[in-house]
C-alpha cells in the first residue's frame, strides 16, 4: 500500500516539476564554468537523466506493488545473497 503511495507520489511530483527542471537547465546555457569553460547546462543536465531515471524506477516499483507478484528486490546490498 506505501509503495503505491509514495511512488505514485513521487512520479507525479517529478512529472510537474520535469518542465521547471528542463526550462532552467536550458537557460543555464547562458552561463560558463570558471575553470572549464564548459556551458553550465551541460553539469546540470544530469539532474535531467537521474529524474528520468526517477520516473521510471518508481513506475515499475509501482507496477509490480500493483500486480501483487513478487516484490522486486530494492535493497543493492543484497543482490547476491
Amino acid at each position: 500500500m506505501f509503495t503505491i503511495l509514495t511512488g505514485t507520489t513521487a512520479v507525479c511530483l517529478y512529472g510537474v516539476f520535469s518542465a521547471g527542471f528542463l526550462r532552467y537547465v536550458s537557460f543555464m546555457k547562458v552561463e560558463r564554468s570558471a575553470y572549464l569553460h564548459v556551458p553550465i547546462n551541460v553539469m546540470y543536465s544530469v539532474y535531467i537523466f537521474f529524474s528520468v531515471a526517477c520516473i521510471v524506477r518508481y513506475s515499475w516499483l509501482v507496477y509490480h506493488a500493483i500486480r501483487g507478484g513478487q516484490s522486486p528486490m530494492t535493497d543493492p546490498a543484497k543482490v547476491g545473497d
